[in-house]
């Protein structure tokens, strides 16, 4: 019948329910290694990394382009760099920052205004010329061994409707205007059962597209916003339902709740409830209903 799930899918969605509700989780570990070094810094600054809004907006570009260090059309000439390359020159990324003067009121009291100034910045690969001895020498991540899991390869390979996948940089998203996923290298996750986790997460993700199941909280997003929350919800729950499928859930599991956890603070039965309901939707999406029903009887 379609819509049932199979024994395994069902006993991860149960179980992370039962985690949350006992309480004591230990907090979510990111199951990659991350260097600081790789954070996104200005060229001119190294050792101080970018923060707040734009970390935000420029370590998803660092990852595009492979480099976390980024310059101002003036500070590339200064840098003695040439220029930049030829298609880059009106993809500029944005910079904000706050600062503040002091003022009188009416009554001559003094007070902090703030106001927001902003410029654009390129990634260092976006130009020629900067000497090799200007840009500093990254350390290498720390690595793991990782061998592939078959019955993980095969969820992977049998996502008929998957977008293209990158692996490069430091994080791991799925871009939906783009229609893509990306993930760090595999020999960077602390095990092969934590990299398919973090890659099914991602996928269940891709299904909300517009050209899939068409979620709408993918769609618009705003990673405060309540939706985005329950959007989360469904990729960690479709991510569980998979390493399930795939006989790894009992070593990811706690981590895939205190995950969920520390995106709803508040967690009601019903939200939880709704996740796991749109995510068995993904989850049938990504293996097909054939193969959801293959146990299922």
């Amino acid at each position: 019948m379609a819509g049932r799930i199979s024994p395994p899918e069902m006993w991860t969605a149960e179980k992370i329910i039962e985690l949350i509700a006992a309480g004591n989780l230990p907090p979510w570990a990111k199951s990659w290694s991350v260097s600081a070094e790789h954070a996104p810094h200005n060229l001119f600054n190294p050792k101080i990394p970018y923060r707040g809004l734009n970390f935000m907006l420029l370590t998803m570009v660092a990852d595009m382009y492979g480099s976390p260090y980024f310059i101002t059309p003036k500070q590339l000439f200064s840098m003695k760099g040439t220029k930049v390359q030829d298609g880059e020159a009106k993809k500029t990324w944005p910079v904000f920052f706050f600062s503040a003067t002091m003022k009188k009121d009416d009554d001559g009291k003094e007070y902090k205004s703030w106001f927001c100034k902003g410029y654009r910045v390129y990634n260092i690969l976006q130009t020629e010329g900067i000497p090799a001895e200007k840009i500093p020498v990254l350390p290498e991540p720390e690595t793991f061994a990782h061998t592939p899991i078959e019955a993980c390869e095969r969820i992977v390979e049998g996502y008929a409707a998957s977008p293209e996948v990158i692996h490069q940089g430091q994080r791991a998203c799925y871009n939906p205007s783009e229609d893509r996923i990306y993930m760090p290298n595999r020999d960077r996750f602390t095990s092969p059962e934590e990299y398919y986790s973090t890659r099914f997460h991602e996928m269940v993700h891709s299904t909300g597209h517009k050209g899939r199941l068409n979620r709408d909280a993918i769609q618009h997003i705003s990673f405060a916003s309540h939706a985005y929350s329950q959007e989360e919800l469904v990729a960690e729950f479709g991510a569980a339902m998979l390493c399930g499928k795939a006989g790894v859930a009992t070593k990811v599991i706690e981590n895939s709740a205190a995950y969920i956890k520390s995106w709803a603070k508040k967690l009601k039965p019903e939200m939880l409830v709704l996740g796991s309901r749109e995510a068995r939707k993904a989850f049938e999406y990504v293996v097909g209903e054939a193969a959801a029903e293959e146990v299922a009887a």
